[in-house]
């Protein structure tokens, strides 16, 4: 199902998911903001956004601005931290409203809180980026699955590194650290279905 996006900035971005991708981007490079709770920092809609943090930021429309400075594998590297990175700060910043920090949600069952938290996940990108976000339940599987709708951005591989390291910081957090076979597929150009990420439900070790 089609969900309402929020108001975007000029760059493509709500102010809440700018928020937490300028935080993940500087937290990996090394620039830490010490306040970055929801009520702090927020960009206000022009400003503008320095140095390597805003190099990120623009890569994700064309992500030769990151090859060109961390050539290609450094920079899908840096995608997937700040993948990471951006689960780390959605959950501070929005975990509440999405209610990934519940009693509920604790109580639930490992194989329930996988699948409701997968699909806060996507319900959050939805609202606050430019695609199309749906979360299928399988036998073995979940999958992750990323379509275009009509205002979407060009695919390139930084999203597909940053979507892979979003999910598996999330499921190593939820999952207290264990660690999820990723398997991305990218899909045919003809289709409105650009990527998709399948999980395999059993983490190594088990």
């Amino acid at each position: 199902m089609q969900t309402m996006m929020k108001s975007l900035s000029p760059i493509g971005f709500s102010k809440n998911m700018l928020t937490i991708l300028s935080s993940a981007a500087d937290e990996v490079l090394g620039h830490l903001r010490t306040n970055s709770s929801k009520k702090d920092w927020q960009p206000k809609e022009n400003e503008d956004i320095c140095g390597d943090t805003n190099l990120v930021l623009e890569s994700f429309q064309d992500s030769k601005r990151l090859e060109e400075k961390y050539g290609k594998l450094g920079s899908l590297g840096l995608a997937t931290r700040i993948g990471e990175a951006s689960f780390r700060c959605f959950v501070r910043q929005e975990g509440e409203d999405y209610q990934l920090t519940d009693m509920n949600y604790r109580l639930m069952s490992l194989n329930q809180r996988f699948l409701f938290g997968l699909e806060k996940v996507a319900e959050f990108v939805n609202l606050n980026l430019k695609w199309q976000i749906d979360v299928f339940d399988n036998l073995e599987e979940w999958v992750w699955q990323i379509s275009h709708h009509p205002d979407s951005w060009q695919w390139n591989q930084v999203w597909a590194f940053y979507f892979s390291g979003l999910l598996r910081e999330y499921l190593s957090w939820t999952s207290g650290g264990r660690y999820f076979v990723l398997s991305p597929q990218l899909i045919d150009n003809n289709s409105e279905i650009v990527h998709q990420i399948r999980i395999s439900k059993t983490p190594l070790g088990n």
